[in-house]
């Protein structure tokens, strides 16, 4: 999973829900525009904090596995352009791909 930099605890509540859901490598990315900044220290602190809540949320989801965080790369390097396996994560609900039930008093699709 990929996740932009936020400001504030957004970040965090982030890596949480992603590890619980059990994604097994979170991105930090880190756009050109954007406002948060890790470099030097900060970033490293930063870094370690999202790996402690990323260990954190596997002990409270059971998991066996920690996903791992690394930090930002440039931006240039991210994508299907630097040759990484495309795949997106969205909160909304998938479409069914198989048909829908018939209806028992109509006999159509419900």
């Amino acid at each position: 999973m990929v996740q932009a930099l936020a400001k504030g605890d957004r970040s965090d509540i982030a890596v949480q829900t992603a590890t619980e859901l059990g994604a097994r490598r979170i991105l930090a990315w880190q756009a050109s525009r954007s406002i948060v900044r890790w470099q030097g220290e900060r970033g490293a602190k930063a870094l370690e904090k999202w790996r402690s809540t990323g260990r954190e949320a596997a002990k409270q989801a059971r998991r066996f596995r920690v996903p791992r965080s690394t930090s930002p790369p440039p931006t240039t390097s991210c994508g299907p352009s630097a040759g990484h396996r495309s795949r997106s994560c969205s909160t909304r609900p998938r479409m069914a791909t198989s048909p829908r039930p018939n209806c028992p008093t109509t006999g159509r699709a419900c």
